[in-house]
């Protein structure tokens, strides 16, 4: 098991996740960078390797159970633990009052 602490961040491709991610990777942590959108994360990962402590890229669904059972088990088989979670990820339409 390491000892750097770890953090699951969801959304992690987006604006806001990005800079979660780096922020506690900057601070040592370990992150599972978990969004629905694989090209998103590949950008991440490609940005982290020469800078930051470890990553992990999870592409899934957060909607879909058997996903989350696989992330929670994928992250602590491979750093031993979870300190943070982080719940980024959304989904959301720009709608006016006349729409909704």
């Amino acid at each position: 098991m390491k000892s750097s602490p770890v953090a699951i961040i969801t959304g992690a491709s987006g604006t806001t996740g990005r800079a979660l991610a780096l922020g506690f990777a900057q601070k040592g942590f370990a992150v599972a960078g978990v969004d629905i959108d694989p090209v998103g994360l590949k950008e991440l990962e490609s940005a982290w390797l020469p800078w930051y402590s470890e990553f992990a890229a999870f592409t899934g669904d957060l909607q879909d159970p058997a996903f989350l059972l696989f992330l929670v088990d994928a992250t602590i088989k491979k750093w031993g633990r979870i300190d943070v979670l982080i719940n980024n990820a959304a989904w959301r339409t720009l709608e006016t009052l006349r729409t909704i």
